[in-house]
């Protein structure tokens, strides 16, 4: 290796590590006297932040061992054993892994890696443990033993998120590089030198490789601040909802019996809101053993818990519990439009009355529930400045199209487009921004709707099965924090609406690659077996 280049890695290196613990510091309410050792806690770090600075160090990690900077310090063992160990938030134990021995030589490039060997060992022990009390807590899908698939593009896009779209690791490393200034000795030095830069990336050879690197993280640092822009919300900023607040809230989830209803229901109900659910089944028994086995906070949670039992397909019916709702619990605060089925059948196959109450179920109890509810729900926020809050359950179907489910994407179009226009309505006739429009745009959720779903290799990466329990989280957190949008899951939900300006060769590209249009007679014939 070259001598120069092994300095200018190991100044790099250096630069790095101090912007590290700069920005550790920055998070922390006290001062430390020890450069490597500052004193972290959870109250001073967020969990963003911990990650994003975990990552950070992992970068100084994988450097050349001439270029290792600080890399023996408990800190950067304990930050890196907290992210990796799945979520880990054992900051203040000092518990370490053993440490390989130093390697005395520093021109070999991947000595470094026998200081991974210990972390990575660690961390794949802790995260195996965390993974095994997860399962253990997670209930029993009603689609069976069906493992869902650890590798998915979802893993690599988290991946990818937290390292090299990271805004804190782009900016820490530009602040790095931006560490030369003061090695200049006046700015006509800083300006040849930027000069310089400016040349190495025009014309650029084996020895000039370090503005192209630098070009490259300004790009992903611009990429990543755009996929970042979530966090900019939005366009009036509403207080989140506190834990001493959550008694005030009163929840009206429809289809909440089962699958993402239910997991939601359980969710809001053990923070403590009060929970009215609508479905035409009852909730699962409280005794039963998939339900006990997860200890005491679900069955306090089920005291929150009101059920109706009711035919969304039917507005009579559901006028009346809307109606007694009202006159017993008051006006809703969230409001969860939740219940959808399929038929899974050739459009030739179903009868008037199948496609009626289909259609009802799906997309015309949304309109009954906003026709009864959206009235009291302005009235509370005129008069009292009271926010709300409407989630509308849609899908992937709202976008696209698939064999053997046309009433179904009909309903989950129009689901779709209620949405858009219910949140302009709101503002501009309403003219009431306190209540927040969430629509929910879903893959293939492991619940009793798609059950027995086949899917081959490339759809399971592509389109990874998603767990109930993982939306229930999404839609409590959107409430939480007020936040009105999108929620799409898995990841390439948040693409579904771009397939409609391809050309049609490539949607049926799509279709005949991931096998989506003869998946409904897989379904169909597990269904079957099982009956």
């Amino acid at each position: 290796m070259i001598p120069g280049r092994v300095s200018r890695r190991a100044s790099v290196a250096s630069q790095i590590g101090k912007c590290a613990d700069a920005v550790l510091r920055c998070f922390n309410d006290t001062a430390s006297s020890d450069r490597f050792a500052p004193p972290y806690c959870n109250r001073c770090l967020t969990k963003r932040t911990r990650r994003s600075v975990a990552a950070l160090r992992c970068c100084c990690l994988a450097l050349p061992s001439s270029s290792r900077i600080a890399l023996s310090s408990p800190p950067a063992h304990r930050i890196a054993l907290v992210s990796l160990g799945s979520g880990s938030r054992s900051f203040r134990s000092t518990r370490q892994p053993q440490r390989a021995k130093t390697p005395q030589s520093g021109t070999e490039p991947f000595q470094h890696l026998a200081y991974l060997a210990p972390l990575c060992h660690e961390a794949y022990s802790r995260s195996k443990r965390m993974g095994r009390t997860r399962r253990e807590a997670q209930p029993t899908s009603a689609s069976g033993g069906e493992n869902m698939s650890v590798l998915s593009i979802d893993t690599v896009v988290v991946l990818f998120k937290w390292t090299l779209l990271n805004p804190l690791l782009s900016i820490a490393y530009l602040a790095a590089l931006g560490c030369d200034r003061y090695t200049c000795k006046s700015s006509n030095e800083w300006v040849q030198h930027g000069l310089r830069a400016a040349k190495h990336l025009l014309v650029a050879d084996a020895s000039q490789r370090t503005s192209i690197g630098v070009a490259a993280i300004v790009v992903l640092l611009g990429w990543s601040l755009v996929l970042s822009s979530h966090l900019w919300y939005n366009r009036v900023y509403l207080r989140p909802i506190r834990r001493n607040q959550w008694k005030d809230q009163l929840v009206l989830i429809t289809g909440g019996a089962s699958g993402i209803g239910y997991r939601t229901a359980m969710r809001f109900a053990s923070k403590g809101a009060r929970v009215v659910v609508i479905d035409i089944r009852k909730l699962p028994d409280p005794q039963a053993s998939s339900l006990s086995s997860r200890g005491p906070n679900e069955a306090a949670a089920r005291q929150n818990i009101s059920a109706y039992i009711c035919d969304l397909a039917s507005e009579d019916a559901l006028t009346k519990v809307l109606k007694s709702i009202l006159a017993i619990h008051g006006t809703p605060t969230v409001v969860i439009n939740n219940a959808g089925f399929t038929h899974s059948q050739p459009i030739t196959r179903l009868s008037a009355s199948q496609i009626s109450r289909l259609i009802h179920v799906n997309l015309t109890s949304h309109l009954w529930i906003l026709q009864h509810l959206l009235p009291h729900m302005i009235q509370s926020a005129r008069a009292d400045g009271r926010s709300s809050h409407i989630v509308s359950t849609a899908s992937v179907m709202g976008h696209t199209g698939v064999s053997q489910m046309i009433d179904y994407c009909a309903s989950k179009h129009g689901v779709v487009g209620l949405h858009k226009a219910l949140r302009y309505e709101l503002d501009y006739c309403h003219r009431c921004p306190q209540i927040r429009t969430t629509l929910l745009v879903l893959g293939h959720v492991k619940t009793q709707l798609f059950d027995g779903l086949p899917t081959n290799i490339l759809a399971r990466f592509l389109g990874p099965v998603v767990h109930p329990d993982a939306v229930a989280k999404r839609i409590v957190t959107a409430v939480e924090k007020r936040r009105g949008g999108t929620i799409a899951m898995p990841w390439y939900a948040n693409w579904s609406e771009v397939f409609a300006l391809l050309p049609s060769w490539a949607t049926d590209l799509a279709h005949w690659l991931l096998a989506s249009n003869s998946s409904m007679d897989g379904m169909n014939r597990a269904r079957q077996k099982q009956s």
